[in-house]
């Protein structure tokens, strides 16, 4: 068998790549499990999901006025 070793460099990107999907993965799961385990949650998402709106929010053009 030939092992490929792999540079410093690679490991780090590796590592690194690891802990942010690790960040990001893992609550969106927990969030997602949640919400799914209830019918009455996943009904009021989807009837309430709109694409628009998401886009919206996650982009940061929300244009509501809240205090400060």
């Amino acid at each position: 068998m030939i092992f490929y070793m792999r540079t410093e460099d690679e490991l780090w990107l590796i590592l690194v790549l690891s802990i942010v999907s690790d960040m990001v993965f893992v609550p969106f799961i927990v969030q997602v499990s949640y919400l799914g385990c209830n019918k009455r949650n996943v009904s009021l998402l989807i009837h309430n999901f709109k694409l628009s709106k998401f886009l919206r929010v996650v982009l940061g053009a929300n244009d509501e006025v809240g205090p400060e």
